[in-house]
């Protein structure tokens, strides 16, 4: 009976942690929303008011496993192998969403949970694509499972030894920021905390699909060879960033690849996502700029996945 009292008092005391984490800025979403992504948004803009200032010890742990996840987050593509480590078989909801994207392709809502009754509890809303065309289905679906299951070894790998009482938990949502039956953008949230530990951690991951070459696209796919992209995106992201009054570390937003490879394309243009640590502290947040097409058009390929929004 203790013990049970305990494991309720720890969960309870961790969903007060993944409350208080930074505010999630507006998603432009080209599809009807995505209600859980949505949900978790609007609680972390109201939990961001109660993010404790404080110098944070432990930093060093949780911007070690950002680190990592953006790492390996680099390097995914369609081949990663499907992911066999869900904790449970995924459900699908298509009463919370189902996105016609055209041709015959819909873009679904799953769910993959464990109670938390062993060492930790883990939630995950991905996207799940079906539709006519089986390696396009099976190249974007592999993707997702890919970084899914990354996310989750991670976590399984940050347990702290000689922690026994459960509640570490992992959160993963998503929001559509762009899906037509040609081009897909996803932007991931993980959440997630680990008992004892000094706070929560937090990291994005954006997924671009092409579905016409079926395979991943990467950010220097969207522009002309040769030329200064990353200058043009690091002097708007700067500037924004500026202008929102949210920067501190300018070295966060230089134009170096690593510092660019959370993005996702939306109606209004091309929206960069900066996690906590890069350009600010953990109590800033994550925060984002949305760098309009018109910006990118003298460097941008006419001819590549921008093509349709420079029209």
């Amino acid at each position: 009976m203790r013990s049970r009292v305990l494991r309720l008092v720890a969960l309870f005391v961790v969903l007060i942690c993944l409350a208080a984490c930074g505010a999630e800025p507006s998603v432009d979403i080209t599809v009807t929303g995505d209600p859980v992504a949505s949900a978790v948004a609007f609680q972390q803009a109201v939990a961001a008011t109660l993010t404790a200032e404080a110098e944070i010890s432990g930093a060093d742990m949780v911007s070690t496993q950002v680190a990592v996840a953006r790492a390996a987050a680099a390097t995914l593509t369609a081949e990663s192998p499907r992911s066999t480590l869900t904790p449970t078989p995924p459900t699908v909801l298509e009463e919370m969403g189902s996105w016609d994207l055209g041709e015959g392709f819909r873009l679904l809502m799953q769910e993959t949970k464990d109670d938390g009754s062993g060492d930790y509890g883990y939630h995950a809303w991905t996207p799940l694509l079906v539709g006519p065309e089986e390696a396009v289905v099976e190249g974007f679906n592999r993707a997702v499972d890919g970084f899914t299951s990354y996310a989750l070894d991670e976590f399984r790998q940050r347990l702290l030894v000689g922690v026994d009482e459960p509640g570490s938990t992992i959160w993963m949502t998503h929001t559509t920021t762009f899906a037509t039956d040609q081009l897909i953008s996803v932007l991931f949230s993980v959440d997630g905390y680990v008992m004892g530990a000094a706070h929560p951690f937090h990291y994005s991951h954006s997924l671009n699909y092409d579905t016409g070459a079926v395979r991943m696209l990467e950010l220097e796919d969207l522009f002309l060879p040769g030329t200064d992209y990353l200058d043009v995106l690091s002097r708007f992201s700067l500037d924004d960033l500026e202008r929102q009054g949210v920067l501190e570390w300018e070295e966060g937003a230089l134009p170096l690849p690593e510092n660019f490879q959370r993005w996702n394309l939306t109606t209004r243009g091309l929206r960069i996502s900066f996690d906590e640590y890069s350009i600010a502290p953990y109590a800033a947040g994550r925060q984002s700029v949305v760098i309009p097409y018109e910006i990118l058009r003298d460097v941008a390929d006419p001819d590549g996945p921008l093509a349709q929004f420079l029209e």
